[in-house]
């Protein structure tokens, strides 16, 4: 009897399924965009389009990585450019209940391929703020506002402002 309740109890333990109340720390997602660039670079407007990473610290706090190429419009030509940012920060989670609003500050560098065979970079610094939506365990819908400054040694301080929203898995 003892070496049936023995038994029973191990294949039971090998048989379960894995525990779905811990807390999944990281995700992944996908973004897309609105960037007022403010006529950075020469540049009116752009749509960011990339991918995105979190990972939760303690504490409320989580860390972001966004890698996000963009389509940008010259305002005098009306011709394209191509840019490209990364986005490093991390945010203050007000909740960490299926509703997840959020601030945080980031630091940015952009690179702009204008129309006319020119390059730019800059390197900035801004805060974000957001909130994102559990769908269920593992996906959120999210919106995202963010503010870089962009600073330049030879030049005025540029800005800009951008929108965008955030599919995300967790896991």
């Amino acid at each position: 009897m003892r070496n049936a309740l023995a038994y029973l109890a191990v294949v039971a333990a090998l048989s379960a399924p894995p525990a779905l109340a811990q807390f999944q720390n990281r995700s992944i997602g996908a973004s897309v965009g609105y960037l007022d660039l403010q006529r950075t670079a020469g540049l009116s407007w752009g749509v960011p389009l990339g991918i995105h990473a979190t990972t939760y610290f303690d504490s409320h706090i989580e860390g972001t990585l966004y890698a996000l190429g963009m389509l940008a419009q010259e305002p005098v030509s009306k011709l394209y450019s191509f840019g490209g940012t990364m986005q490093m920060g991390v945010r203050y989670l007000f909740m960490q209940e299926f509703l997840r609003p959020y601030v945080g500050v980031e630091g940015s560098y952009l690179g702009v391929f204008g129309a006319t065979g020119s390059y730019s970079q800059f390197v900035g610094v801004g805060p974000m703020a957001g909130i994102d939506y559990f769908i269920n365990d593992n996906l959120t819908l999210g919106v995202r506002a963010q503010y870089n400054l962009y600073i330049l040694l030879n030049a005025w301080p540029q800005t800009s402002f951008g929108l965008t929203l955030e599919v995300a898995t967790w896991y």
